[in-house]
């Protein structure tokens, strides 16, 4: 009830950074309320969104074809994908945040990301932080890549790909460094 009194509940979180984030021009899925319910003498919560008929990163990934059977088209896509993926990594650090959280779970990828128009939707923004060091973007990369392994097949050409829209997105990672790629994918 405290936290809940003081709007620190996982709930509140995830509203407020859906919002910084949303005003930072990302997009994220829209929250639309915030329900307080109090069963047996106990508090919760319950956030309630649109419903959006789009895969998260994960279910995506798992749907497509093995990479040795994949059509030029289908390779394109998951390159297309890859790249936006990044490039929202990217543009989130240079605005100066990070969301430690960003994994293929909390990513929907609609047809207008498929085609590379917009960028996936964010959902569960709950652990968006202030960017203080690159390590916390390297770490949030690590998580992405660890996580799109687990989900399924992604080549190196794809992690490769989101890396170069991650550095393209924001210049201040590896700056300094001979080789600026090679430095942020170690």
């Amino acid at each position: 009830l405290w936290y809940h009194l003081v709007r620190r509940t996982p709930a509140w979180r995830e509203w407020r950074y859906a919002r910084q984030l949303r005003d930072a021009g990302f997009r994220v899925l829209a929250l639309v309320a915030l329900i307080h319910d109090r069963h047996w003498g106990a508090w919760s919560q319950v956030l309630v969104a649109p419903y959006m008929d789009a895969p998260t990163l994960k279910e995506w990934i798992r749907r497509s074809p093995p990479h040795t059977e994949q059509s030029q088209h289908a390779r394109s896509e998951r390159h297309t994908v890859a790249r936006t993926v990044g490039q929202q990594v990217g543009m989130i650090s240079a605005a100066g945040l990070v969301n430690r959280d960003h994994k293929v779970n909390n990513i929907l990828i609609d047809k207008a990301c498929e085609s590379g128009a917009k960028p996936p939707l964010i959902i569960d923004p709950a652990r968006v932080k202030r960017r203080w060091s690159q390590r916390t973007v390297y770490r949030t990369l690590a998580l992405l890549s660890r996580t799109a392994d687990q989900a399924g097949p992604v080549t190196l050409k794809e992690k490769m790909i989101g890396l170069r829209a991650v550095l393209a997105a924001d210049p201040s990672l590896a700056r300094g460094a001979r080789q600026r790629l090679r430095y942020a994918a170690a």
